[in-house]
Formats: structure tokens, sequence, C-alpha cells
């Protein structure tokens, strides 16, 4: 339940990011983007888990690429799209959005 409310924070974080950081126009399409994109995989992956992970690694990679890609001009909008993209990548890679509790399957073997 906390990783489903983090994604969804992350997601709004890139979403209002263009305001707290001078930038051009490239980070904050970018940013709008990549906000809407993490925000809908972390309520999608309440559902759809694997789907979404994958997705989210993808966009979290974008996100540290998309300063050299997109030439950005200001040093503040690349630490913050690397830094948003990093913590995008650990955060859709090592945890899944479930809602449901893991229960342990015990082998046949084991009861006996």
């Amino acid at each position: 339940m906390y990783i489903v409310l983090i994604k969804i924070l992350t997601g709004l974080a890139l979403l209002v990011a263009p305001r707290f950081f001078p930038s051009d126009a490239a980070f904050v399409v970018n940013s709008y983007f990549a906000g809407a994109l993490v925000l809908l995989l972390a309520i999608a992956g309440i559902r759809w888990n694997l789907i979404s992970r994958c997705t989210g690694v993808i966009i979290g990679i974008w996100l540290i690429v998309a300063p050299f890609v997109l030439h950005y001009q200001s040093a503040q909008a690349i630490i913050a799209t690397h830094s948003l993209g990093v913590f995008v990548t650990l955060l859709f890679a090592l945890f899944n959005g479930t809602l449901k509790k893991k229960t342990r399957k015990i082998p046949a073997i084991c009861i006996l």
C-alpha cells in the first residue's frame, strides 16, 4: 500500500517539478509526460503489476538519458531529472504495487 502511495507521489513530483526548477521547454514537456505516465502506472500497477513494473523501469531509464537526448539547458533541471529517474527506476524495479498480501505456499512434500 505504501509503495503505491510513494509511486503516486513520485508521479506528482514529476508533474510539479517544472514549477520549482528554472527550465527550458524540453524539460517541461518531458516532466509532464513522464509524471503523467508514472502516475498512471502507479494506479495501473495495482491490477497489472508486471506490465507496470517493466514500463516504469523504461520510463525511469528514459528520465536518466533524457537530458542528453533533449539537450537540457539548465543544470538544475538535469540534476532533478537524473535524481527522479534513478528513483523511478529503483522504485519500479524493486517494489511491486499490488495491494494483496503475499502468502507463502507450502509444498506438499513439506506437509508430510
